[in-house]
């Protein structure tokens, strides 16, 4: 669970991949495709964090606040990396 929860936060950087790695094809043909893995992956990682969330507060309510606290800053860097991948698909 740990290790598909770091690649959709990593997911995102596929469209900088795309843009780098030498391919036959030109990348407007790959560029769709990375814009989608890379929002797909990172709405999978903002699910799995708030799902992982929801459940720690329903197993210890009182903690709900440390919890909420701690969940911040992975739920920003994925939303971040998600909105990344938007302005950077309509960027080429």
């Amino acid at each position: 669970m740990k290790k598909l929860a770091l690649i959709s936060l990593l997911a995102p950087l596929a469209v900088f991949a795309a843009e780098e790695a030498p391919v036959v094809a030109t990348v407007s043909e790959f560029g769709p495709l990375g814009f989608g893995f890379a929002v797909f992956m990172a709405a999978l990682a903002i699910g799995l964090i708030g799902f992982s969330a929801a459940a720690a507060i329903g197993r210890n309510p009182s903690a709900a606040a440390d919890i909420k606290s701690a969940i911040l800053l992975p739920m920003v860097l994925a939303e971040g990396l998600g909105i990344i991948a938007v302005v950077l698909a309509f960027v080429k």
